[in-house]
């Protein structure tokens, strides 16, 4: 068979750039050629596919095997070796097998109104079995942008974007992770958070550029705070919005959306070879009442996803009961770091629908979802507290070189149980306080805590006074447990599966019922509630002293303090005030004397239209008529508590001290009938809550003929004041603030009675306690509200108007003066219960509670 000159030519004109390997022959002139080629190679470049970031390139290659590529830019003059050009181009993952005689090879990651040539080498393997490289080259020359925004490639740490506008157009950029991008947007109601992101922090660019994210500052007058990062495997929304020189975008309220006026839609469906792109640029936000007068464009690019390491981490499932999971891991092979995350079955089809299946290994590995353990070697981790018969998924990345580019996964489906095993069954019995504890007893409650059948493994328990439970409902006991309960120490269990059980204590009030409720755990971490009630003693009065001091004492007072005031400037300076502070044996004496008078108070209308709305919505048949009965009833059991509070300070040998609103505001005196006639932001839990909370107040108690002191204690003593929503006490401090302590002050009286003085504790090491306001944190740590770090010194008599604020003269109905926080009294801390295994405890956050976490850093 012979070849014509003209099919010889054809074929010519079709090589762009070849190796010549046979010469065209004439039919008239030579002989036919025995060993003609076994194979046909050709390229061609596909025009009517060139983009401004890819080219499409036909080859024909019957008789190849495999096939190799590489892109240069520019022209090649001088065409490489074929071996050499086919193993390069194989180290970088360019090499196909060659299964058909046409192939279509996609060019992608190109640059716009670039010049690149293509170079292939072709493997042959010929009859006599060695193999011979043919190569062959391609031109491209890519077309210009027509896209405002065209994504060129994304490598595993990097994002390469260009921008193309008018040369004098201003604009912001950003790449923020999707993940990011949709927790906060669902977090604010789905409203949209191109603006946010575009808003706060993006760099300001100006006309025609290519970009490339992770070269950019974060901050181009601090270049140490380094560049912008990008993380394998990680779905990022790119957004560019037209903006003026400094930054402001040009946007309208109301609407939405908008083609780009100068270059028409951003879509373009061209690109989409790009194998990191997810879906079309839009060129309209998202954001919902935005329309941007200038262009706009937001594009979904995923990086390069990690390559896979050697090795893996095992998991394995140590407990499973209602509320706990415990796993052991272990890493083998080349890892040498892994993260633990695990999301419930509701966040995981979240996360999933917003990054894909493909996107949860980057989500755990860039911390966008909430990281339980972060280990290098093999390690337990127990998660607790937990709901039960819930489904989680768990993830394990592993980390197996220096930056995260070769990794490790694993997911696995994990729940907790619901158990079928028998529950502890509780007794719990009231009790008086034991024998040597009598002392202590109208501030403490008793009971006696037993396991009947000595299978409790753990128990958590709750107590308060029966006024506060009523307000609680049943329903939210599971929750209270959960987030409140304090799980007993294991000698206090032991105690509690023996036959004789456990007696405990706790503090209460002087005469106050309360509720201890427990939760007795079997194996499983199923639980059973079991509670009851004991009410304490009233505290018996103190041998009485006779002393003139009752009479002397009593008047009102001028005290100077140096307290910091907020200047016009929104400076603050230290400034001398002087406030009102009265010492009397009966504070409670602006109160109407009886119901009738009561009736004539302006208080009584709004209080009396308050509680008759109470009956209302509790569906009473004659509202009025059960309002008033419920305002008598309330009025009545005042005046009551009232007299027994007269007579138990008397009994205790003490007077009060009223006044010393140092805060302004927030230490304003609040009387307990003015307590009882405020509408709003406060609330009380029965009318005795009232002679608790009222203040501020300090106590003066007698202890001789012509000896007094001012106590402090937190169990026996009321706080300050606690109707402003927290208590606050009078404590004991040292000037540097080091020590703190509840000591009794002595009250220095001088010869013709017209100074007392509050002052200064030595303790037995010679350490100086002067009077400060504490507020109690934690178990015993207090927190230094206020203090002038001397004494206390006060003059008789006040001749004029409180130089310091106070917020709440008289007795005004419907004063808001604070929030109510609840519980009056503290509850014992017993040591914390640590189960002896080799764990790491960790506690689970569902992905709602940290995305609120992270939205207000």
């Amino acid at each position: 068979m012979r070849k014509s000159f003209y099919s010889c030519l054809f074929l010519m004109s079709t090589l762009l750039t070849a190796t010549a390997l046979w010469s065209c022959s004439d039919d008239d002139k030579k002989p036919d050629l025995p060993d003609e080629p076994d194979y046909t190679v050709n390229v061609e470049v596909d025009e009517t596919q060139t983009s401004s970031t890819s080219a499409v390139i036909t080859l024909q290659a019957k008789g190849i095997s495999e096939y190799a590529y590489q892109v240069k830019e520019g022209d090649v003059t001088t065409l490489p070796d074929g071996e050499e050009l086919f193993l390069a181009a194989k180290n970088e993952g360019y090499v196909t097998e060659c299964k058909n005689e046409t192939e279509k090879i996609s060019i992608t990651g190109l640059e716009g109104n670039k010049k690149y040539t293509i170079l292939i080498s072709l493997k042959h393997e010929k009859a006599d079995k060695t193999i011979e490289y043919i190569v062959k080259s391609a031109s491209v020359t890519t077309v210009n942008y027509d896209k405002l925004l065209t994504v060129l490639s994304a490598s595993m740490f990097g994002l390469k974007f260009h921008i193309e506008c008018p040369a004098d157009k201003y604009y912001k950029y950003t790449a923020v992770s999707k993940l990011t991008y949709e927790e906060r947007n669902m977090n604010f109601g789905y409203t949209g958070m191109d603006m946010t992101f575009l808003e706060y922090g993006a760099p300001i660019g100006k006309g025609p550029q290519t970009i490339e994210w992770e070269k950019v500052l974060i901050d181009t007058d601090d270049p140490e705070m380094g560049t912008y990062q990008i993380y394998p495997g990680t779905s990022y929304y790119i957004l560019i919005a037209e903006c003026d020189k400094d930054g402001v975008m040009d946007f309208t309220a109301g609407g939405g959306g908008g083609d780009d006026p100068l270059l028409g839609s951003a879509i373009n469906t061209k690109t989409s070879s790009l194998p990191n792109l997810i879906g079309d640029c839009k060129d309209k936000p998202v954001d919902e009442g935005v329309t941007f007068n200038g262009f706009f464009a937001r594009q979904e690019v995923r990086s390069e996803a990690p390559q896979k390491g050697n090795g893996e981490v095992k998991v394995e499932i140590t407990t499973r009961t209602e509320h706990t999971l415990a796993f052991d891991f272990t890493p083998s092979g080349d890892v040498k770091e892994y993260l633990v995350s695990m999301l419930d079955e509701t966040e995981y089809e979240m996360v999933k629908r917003w990054v894909g299946e493909d996107g949860l290994q980057a989500a755990i590995l860039t911390g966008e979802v909430p990281i339980l353990g972060r280990e290098t070697e093999a390690a337990s981790i127990l998660v607790p507290n937990l709901e039960k018969n819930t489904k989680f998924h768990l993830f394990i990345t592993g980390i197996c070189d220096e930056v995260g580019s070769v990794q490790t996964y694993t997911e696995m489906e994990v729940s907790t149980i619901e158990s079928t095993k028998p529950l502890p069954v509780i007794e719990i019995k009231a009790i008086e306080a034991p024998k040597g504890y009598e002392a202590g007893a109208p501030y403490n409650v008793w009971f006696n805590v037993k396991a009947v059948n000595h299978d409790c493994v753990a128990m958590k328990y709750l107590i308060n006074s029966a006024n506060e439970w009523a307000s609680i409902s049943e329903t939210d006991m599971d929750m209270m447990f959960k987030y409140y309960g304090l799980l007993l120490d294991e000698e206090t269990l032991r105690v509690i599966n023996s036959d004789a059980g456990a007696d405990m204590s706790f503090s209460s009030w002087e005469g106050t019922e309360s509720i201890l409720k427990v939760a007795a755990y079997n194996e499983d971490e199923a639980y059973g509630i079991t509670e009851c009630k004991n009410k304490s003693p009233e505290e018996p009065d103190k041998v009485r002293i006779e002393s003139d001091l009752f009479n002397t004492l009593p008047s009102d007072y001028t005290a100077r303090f140096t307290v910091e005031e907020t200047q016009p400037d929104w400076t603050t300076a230290e400034v001398e005030k002087d406030t009102k502070m009265t010492i009397s044996s009966n504070p409670f004496n602006d109160s109407p004397s009886n119901y009738a008078a009561f009736k004539k108070d302006k208080n009584y209308a709004p209080l009396l239209e308050h509680f008759v709305n109470l009956e209302k919505k509790n569906g009473a048949t004659e509202p009025e008529k059960a309002g008033e009965a419920r305002l008598k009833k309330n009025f009545e059991d005042y005046k009551a508590l009232e007299t027994k509070y007269i007579s138990k300070y008397r009994g205790q040998n003490r007077m009060v001290i009223t006044g010393f609103d140092v805060l302004g505001d927030q230490s304003a005196y609040m009387s307990p009938w003015a307590l009882f006639c405020t509408l709003s932001g406060y609330d009380s839990f029965g009318v005795s809550d009232l002679f608790y909370d009222y203040g501020p107040k300090m106590f003066i108690e007698v202890t001789g003929s012509n000896e007094a002191v001012v106590p402090t204690n937190t169990m026996f003593i009321p706080p300050l004041w606690g109707w402003s929503g927290t208590d606050y006490y009078l404590a004991a401090k040292t000037v540097d603030a080091k020590k703190w302590g509840f000591f009794d002050f002595p009250l220095n009286i001088s010869d013709n009675g017209n100074t007392v003085e509050i002052g200064s504790y030595t303790a037995e090491d010679n350490t100086v306690y002067n009077p400060a306001i504490g507020q109690i944190m934690g178990v015993n740590a207090i927190v230094n509200v206020f203090s002038n770090d001397k004494p206390i010194v006060m003059k008789r008599g006040w001749t004029g108007a409180n130089t310091l604020k106070s917020a709440f003269p008289g007795t005004r109905a419907g004063k808001s003066v604070g929030n109510r926080k609840g519980n009056h009294y503290k509850t014992t801390y017993l040591p914390s219960f640590n189960i002896k295994r080799k764990h790491i405890e960790v506690d689970y956050i569902s992905l709602n509670e940290w995305m609120k976490k992270q939205t207000k850093k």
